[in-house]
């Protein structure tokens, strides 16, 4: 009697955690051997981490793996990238898939002039499973390299795996990419932050440290931007409230600044500059309005947000040398 009644314990607490990992909910950062999860309010997609005991023995990843996908089968790995286009930034067309069970796209141009794309991927391989992963393009996005997973330098030890990235390209050619992780990925009240890693090929990065972090504050989904000489990192208030604003001269190491207040509006996206003359945002559908975008010329001050009547979440965008724009996007 009483090992049917922990039986049934545990099928609650399971079903419990797979409903909250469902798409369009709340970020949940779980971990399964560990009865206690953690709520990250707003945010598009999840990442999950399998118990460390998981890591070490690839039966038990793929157990945990088909357990964590059979509980939820509205989770992000079964949600796929798409790809559109515009001539102006506001009206997109021609979407296509991208990549299949991935999310939290953002996409940049590197320092040879191809484009590069990073996104977490949820492919059927244990060991890239709920990795950032890359893929490339040097035909202006039209076709793209099979994606791969990203190679991680100096991670401390016992940190969280990478999630949420966003690329971006420096002056001296190098790629920044941000990204949430914790030191204590077990902690049911772990505190994610903002980390930065730099690379010179798109595939390989060098853990450089701590970029943000805000006490008392779950830090999640960022984007970030070089404009001008500034760096500009943002990072959602929760729950769609605006964002957290910070600045950086080495982007690497962030300063917070004034936070950015639109209320109702989900800033989980990614930044893009249009020239020297100003930066848009694009964000999350909020309230079904579709992907959206707000245009600012300093950080601080950003226009009424503008629908695009593309439904998605976590839009990555480029304007690419034609002057036309290129959405990846979470269907």
């Amino acid at each position: 009697m009483q090992n049917k009644i922990i039986l049934i314990v545990g099928l609650i607490l399971i079903t419990a955690a797979a409903v909250a990992l469902a798409f369009g909910g709340a970020r949940w950062l779980s971990s399964l051997g560990n009865e206690e999860t953690t709520e990250i309010p707003a945010a598009s997609i999840p990442a999950v981490t399998l118990a460390p005991s998981a890591a070490k023995s690839g039966g038990d990843v793929a157990s945990q793996r088909k357990q964590i996908e059979a509980q939820n089968p509205d989770g992000p790995w079964s949600h796929d990238l798409m790809v559109a286009t515009s001539v102006d930034g506001t009206a997109f067309s021609g979407s296509k898939t991208f990549v299949e069970h991935a999310g939290v796209p953002s996409v940049t141009y590197d320092a040879q002039g191809q484009l590069v794309a990073v996104f977490q991927w949820f492919p059927d391989d244990d060991a890239a499973w709920d990795k950032v992963a890359v893929v490339f393009s040097d035909d202006e996005g039209k076709t793209w390299t099979e994606p791969r997973s990203i190679v991680m330098k100096g991670l401390p030890e016992g940190y969280q795996r990478p999630f949420d990235p966003t690329v971006t390209l420096a002056k001296d050619g190098m790629l920044h990419l941000f990204f949430t992780s914790s030191a204590d990925k077990q902690g049911p009240n772990q505190m994610t932050q903002i980390y930065a890693a730099t690379s010179n090929d798109g595939v390989t990065y060098d853990f450089k440290g701590l970029s943000l972090t805000i006490d008392g504050h779950r830090l999640f989904d960022c984007a970030a931007l070089l404009f001008g000489d500034m760096w500009h990192l943002t990072t959602p208030l929760t729950p769609d409230l605006g964002a957290y604003h910070a600045v950086s001269t080495d982007g690497i190491a962030f300063t917070r600044t004034d936070d950015i207040e639109v209320p109702g509006w989900n800033w989980g996206g990614n930044l893009v500059g249009l020239g020297d003359s100003s930066m848009r945002f694009y964000g999350t559908e909020s309230m079904h309005r579709g992907i959206w975008w707000s245009e600012s010329t300093d950080g601080k001050t950003w226009s009424d947000p503008t629908p695009t009547g593309l439904s998605g979440a976590d839009p990555g965008i480029v304007k690419l040398e034609n002057g036309t724009y290129l959405i990846i996007y979470v269907k």
